[in-house]
């Protein structure tokens, strides 16, 4: 049997333990689904295990710790502050969802970017203005964006009547930019 070191007070292991529990509960999982969900980020653990993890009468390897990071969503350290340093739980599950919600709208609005540069460049491409007037007409009740700005709008609308951002004009140079 492995000596313990005397005095040592940093409880990483209980601590971790005690928070397993936590988060398994606080997400309504059973050892079951719990166990499932593991494997499913390639960390196959038996529900036995995790019954003997949360009664810290097994230590949990490095692999696991970052599985069980993965399917809390909780960061190690985060995990090894025992319930005392936890956040409470519904103040996570707001941040987590907030996390995700901007996640998927930062995705969105280049999603969103992108294709207004491409819709916009489709209609530099093309001849006649009609696709310009049909962008404007968008942009004016604010369900389309110019990614290339007003300015360089009216800027580009003279030169062959297309929408050519300055900085792709021939002759363009840095001076012009700056002034």
């Amino acid at each position: 049997m492995p000596r313990r070191t005397p005095g040592r007070s940093l409880r990483s292991e209980r601590n971790l333990a005690e928070r397993i529990r936590m988060e398994r509960e606080r997400l309504g999982w059973t050892m079951e689904s719990t166990a499932a969900h593991l494997a499913e980020v390639g960390c196959p653990i038996q529900k036995t295990a995790i019954h003997k993890i949360e009664r810290a009468g097994r230590q949990v390897t490095v692999d696991e710790l970052v599985a069980f990071s993965q399917v809390f969503d909780v960061p190690i350290d985060n995990l090894l502050l025992g319930p005392a340093g936890a956040p409470d739980a519904r103040f996570t599950a707001l941040l987590t969802a907030y996390e995700k919600a901007m996640t998927e709208a930062v995705r969105a609005a280049a999603a969103a970017d992108a294709a207004a540069r491409d819709l916009w460049d489709a209609a530099r491409d093309a001849e006649g203005d009609a696709y310009f007037r049909r962008l404007e007409r968008l942009e004016a009740d604010g369900l389309l964006h110019n990614p290339y700005d007003a300015e360089a709008l009216e800027a580009a609308r003279p030169y062959n009547d297309a929408l050519v951002p300055p900085w792709e004009r021939p002759g363009f140079t840095e001076a012009e930019e700056e002034g």
